[in-house]
C-alpha cells in the first residue's frame, strides 16, 4: 500500500500517541473454494455457430466458499454456499455477438457473528 517506510512508521507512532496499537490488526486468511459444475446444453460440442438464440451452453453450478482466519481476529470467518445458472447466448444479428449471462441464489454465513445473509444475483457480459 505504501511505498515509503517512513510514512508507515509515522502512522503507527501516531496511532500510538493515541492510544491504538496497529499491531493487533494484522492478519491472515485462508480462502477455500469448490465450484461443481453440471452441463445441461453442451451446444459447444457441435462446429459452427449456433442457429437462432438458442444457448450455446446451460450450466449449473453450485459455488461453495469458505474464509477462514489463520492469523488475527477470527471477526470475519465465514461460509458462502449456493446454486447459479451460467449460459452463453450468440445473437447472429448482431455479427455474432456473445452474451453471458448469470443468476443464482447464495447463502452467506457469517459464522462468529450469527448472521446469514441471503443474496439473489444477475449479471451479463457481453
Amino acid at each position: 500500500m505504501f511505498s515509503d517506510r517512513s510514512v508507515i512508521e509515522k502512522v503507527t507512532q501516531a496511532a500510538k500517541n493515541i492510544g491504538y496499537d496497529l499491531t493487533s490488526l494484522s492478519n491472515a486468511q485462508w480462502r477455500t473454494t469448490f465450484v461443481p459444475l453440471f452441463r445441461i446444453i453442451d451446444g459447444d460440442a457441435m462446429p459452427g455457430m449456433p442457429h437462432g438464440e438458442a444457448p450455446v451452453f446451460l450450466n449449473l453450478v453450485f459455488p461453495l466458499r469458505q474464509d477462514i482466519a489463520t492469523q488475527g481476529p477470527h471477526d470475519y470467518d465465514n461460509v458462502r454456499a449456493g446454486v447459479e445458472l451460467w449460459t452463453r447466448v450468440v445473437a447472429p444479428h448482431l455479427r455474432g455477438t456473445s452474451f453471458l449471462i448469470s443468476g443464482g441464489y447464495a447463502l452467506h454465513q457469517l459464522e462468529r457473528r450469527d448472521v446469514a445473509r441471503h443474496r439473489i444475483s444477475a449479471r451479463h457480459v457481453r
